[in-house]
């Protein structure tokens, strides 16, 4: 297992330094100025010369590359042009947001797309297998903004005075206050790493309003949370509901199965006890990848709903032209999709003994 954990962590170094390589690159590529992105009508000459200095964009590619090196080494990822504060603090001020949006789009996708993949399986070649899959395959294939504002005219506009409407938005209701759970119980250190530790967790709404026994901030955040989970979550789904219903396919078809099933074991032992388990490490390695793949590219789904987190902050980030803010998130997020990939490796020796990790 050590063995195991030690190359993992060996060749993640290669993929995270080309990804920072990429960033940096593609960044400075793209056609206009920080300067007048960032400070627009007040963009003078004197003041850009003095911001460019200033910010260390007067030096050639490779030294700007190199010095952004020597900070990323230090765990130093800069300080933000447009909002003069340290990425990682803009960073963790958005990512409760996003891990929530995740974890609840990977519950949605796992419970809906797990049984929707199982029943096809078991009804293979008939109306219902070939609805779900149609569906699966639709899911699919339809992009996420369009998904999105589909969704959000259809609850938020058509369905308006029905029961059933929901915020078109992901922000919670403007003019509402909640309070933060270390506030309700007295709990307020000074300030430092406790303290901002306190405050990262407030910032889960579904988790403060546990906390906090908060029932309508429950449901104003769970309301609001519903279509841009859908919408995240729906292509997710539907390649769950996919590998599922081949992987459980085969493995129905097993020597072992058929012993099951000659000892007079019931169909529902048979498929949830020996097949579904068996079929899950491919369907496993979709999740985590899934739910990765929301931590890095939620952007769309939060640019669509207005939800503040990191994807609309690499998205700021990259119409002001605001070069750390851009490269330090999108480091943080492919740390993240790597972190996301091991956990995922190393649950495969529990799900089946057959993995050898050494």
């Amino acid at each position: 297992m050590n063995q195991f954990v030690i190359r993992r962590l060996i060749t993640t170094i290669p993929v995270l330094f080309g990804i920072l390589v990429l960033t940096f690159v593609l960044l400075r590529a793209i056609p206009g100025d920080p300067c007048r992105a960032i400070v627009a009508e007040r963009a003078t000459e004197e003041v850009c010369d003095q911001f460019i200095e200033s910010s260390g964009l007067n030096k050639s590619i490779p030294e700007q590359f190199l010095d952004y090196l020597n900070q990323v080494a230090r765990g130093d990822l800069g300080t933000s042009f447009r909002h003069n504060r340290p990425v990682v603090d803009l960073f963790f001020e958005r990512l409760p947001t996003t891990i929530e949006l995740g974890i609840v789009a990977s519950v949605f996708a796992v419970v809906v797309g797990t049984p929707l993949g199982i029943i096809a399986a078991r009804r293979r070649a008939t109306l219902v297998d070939f609805g779900s899959m149609s569906v699966a395959a639709v899911g699919v294939s339809t992009p996420v903004f369009l998904l999105g504002l589909l969704l959000a005219y259809c609850f938020g506009v058509l369905l308006s005075d029905t029961p059933f409407a929901l915020p078109p938005s992901g922000r919670l209701t403007p003019g509402a206050f909640y309070e933060p759970f270390y506030v309700a119980w007295g709990l307020i250190p000074p300030k430092g790493e406790a303290f901002g530790f306190l405050v990262f967790l407030s910032r889960f709404h579904i988790l403060n309003a546990v906390l906090t026994v908060n029932p309508d901030l429950m449901t104003d955040a769970i309301r609001h949370l519903i279509l841009p989970a859908v919408t995240a979550g729906t292509i997710p789904l539907a390649i769950i509901s996919r590998i599922m219903r081949s992987s459980l396919l085969d493995v129905l078809s097993q020597d072992y199965i058929l012993t099951a099933r000659s000892k007079g074991l019931s169909e529902f032992t048979v498929v949830v006890g020996h097949g579904v388990r068996n079929a899950m490490l491919p369907v496993t390695t979709v999740i985590g990848l899934s739910f990765g793949s929301l931590l890095s590219g939620a952007i769309l789904t939060e640019t669509v709903f207005g939800l503040p987190g990191v994807g609309q902050l690499v998205v700021e980030g990259i119409f002001a032209r605001d070069y750390p803010v851009v490269q330090g998130s999108i480091m943080l997020l492919a740390f993240s999709f790597v972190f996301v990939n091991f956990v995922v490796d190393v649950s495969y020796a529990y799900l089946d003994p057959r993995v050898k990790l050494q």
